[in-house]
C-alpha cells in the first residue's frame, strides 16, 4: 500500500521518473522522496498560516513530537531499499496529517460561516422585543458558549422580556439532583427546568439582571421582584452575590440568601458546615441554616417561600430574569 500511495506522489506531482533516457534506480527514487517531502512540507507551512488566520492558533501537527523527520537527505546518506520503506513510511503519517488538517480547517471555516450567517439573541429581552409571544427560543451568551442553547420566555408578566431561569408547576422533573446537573442545567424546557448555574452566571454577570419570582400555594399566589439579582462563577460555587432593592406582593425570602453559595447533595457549600442542607431537605439553594426560600426543594412539602404571606408549600414557583433598563 505504502509503494503504491509513493508511486501515485510521483505521478500526482510531476516528478515521475524519466522513462526515455533514465534508468530507475534505487538513487533516483530517493531523489524524489526528498522532492516529495519538500513539497510536504511546504504545504503544511500553508496550512499553518491558514491556521493562524483562522483562529490564531498554528495547525495540529505543529504540536510537540508531531514534526516527523527526515530520513534522507541529497548529502552523504545511503540510498536503500529499508531506507525508502523508511521515509515512505514517514511521508504516509505526514500526508494523513496534511489530510486531518485540511478537515479541521474545513470545519472551522464552515462553524465560522454559521455563526456570520446565524444571528442569535443574548437573552429573551432581545428575543420578544418585537414579539407579543411567550414560548421557547434559542440564545447565545458568549460568556457562557458559543454555541446557542435554548430557554423559555415570557412576554406577559410584568412588561414582559422575561427569560425564565427556574420553572415549577407539576413535580413531573426531579429537582433532587448532583452538582453538575445543576451546572449545566436539566429539564424540559417547555415545562419544569433549570437553566444551569453556568448560564445563570453568565446571563447575570454581563449584564445587571432584574428578578421576577412568582408563586402561588393553596391559599392564592404572589410575585417578588428584586432589582439586581447576581450570581458569581464556579470559582466561588456560584454565590448569590446579590438580589438589590425588592418590592411585591409575596414578600421577600431571598435576601436572607445573599452570601451563600450554591449547594446540593453531593456537593455541600452550606452553613453550618456540619449540616447538609440540600441532603436534608430534599434540593438545591443557596443554604444558610437552611433556608427561608427552597424553589428548587422536592416538589411538595419541600418546595417553599417563607415568608409572612406564604405558610403552605407551593404548587408554582417560577423566577425569571431580564436586563435592567
Amino acid at each position: 500500500m505504502l509503494i503504491a500511495l509513493f508511486i501515485a506522489l510521483l505521478i500526482s506531482n510531476g516528478f515521475a521518473i524519466q522513462t526515455k533516457n533514465e534508468v530507475c534506480t534505487l538513487q533516483s527514487i530517493c531523489d524524489n522522496i526528498v522532492e516529495i517531502t519538500s513539497q510536504v512540507a511546504d504545504i503544511r507551512k500553508e496550512q499553518e498560516r491558514q491556521a493562524n488566520i483562522l483562529e490564531g492558533s498554528p495547525a495540529l501537527f505543529f504540536e510537540p513530537g508531531r514534526e516527523p523527520k527526515a530520513l534522507i537527505t541529497k548529502n552523504n546518506e545511503l540510498c536503500t531499499l529499508l531506507s525508502i520503506c523508511n521515509n515512505l513510511a514517514a511521508l504516509s503519517s505526514a500526508l494523513a496529517d496534511v489530510r486531518a488538517e485540511q478537515e479541521r480547517q474545513a470545519d472551522l471555516l464552515e462553524k465560522s460561516c454559521k455563526t456570520e450567517t446565524a444571528s442569535y439573541p443574548a437573552n429573551c429581552y432581545e428575543a420578544l422585543k418585537d414579539s407579543q409571544k411567550s414560548g421557547v427560543t434559542e440564545i447565545r451568551v458568549p460568556e457562557y458558549s458559543d454555541n446557542p442553547f435554548k430557554v423559555a420566555c415570557d412576554q406577559e408578566s410584568h412588561g414582559g422580556g422575561w427569560t425564565i431561569i427556574l420553572r415549577r408547576t407539576d413535580g413531573s422533573e426531579d429537582f433532587f439532583r448532583e452538582w453538575k446537573d445543576y451546572e449545566k442545567g436539566f429539564g424540559q424546557v417547555d415545562g419544569e427546568y433549570f437553566v444551569g448555574l453556568g448560564p445563570l452566571h453568565a446571563l447575570t454577570s454581563s449584564v445587571e439582571q432584574e428578578l421576577l419570582i412568582i408563586l402561588e400555594d393553596i391559599a392564592g399566589e404572589g410575585y417578588e421582584l428584586y432589582d439586581n439579582f447576581r450570581v458569581s462563577g464556579v470559582h466561588n460555587n456560584y454565590t448569590l452575590e446579590s438580589v438589590g432593592n425588592y418590592t411585591g406582593t409575596a414578600g421577600d425570602a431571598l435576601e436572607y440568601h445573599v452570601g451563600m453559595q450554591f449547594s446540593t447533595k453531593d456537593h455541600d457549600n452550606a452553613r453550618p458546615l456540619d449540616f447538609n442542607c440540600a441532603a436534608s431537605c430534599s434540593g438545591a439553594w443557596w443554604y444558610n441554616v437552611c433556608y427561608q426560600s427552597n424553589l428548587a426543594g422536592l416538589y411538595g412539602d419541600w418546595l417553599r417561600w417563607n415568608s409572612n404571606y406564604f405558610y403552605y408549600p407551593l404548587k408554582t414557583a417560577i423566577m425569571m430574569i431580564r436586563p435592567k433598563s
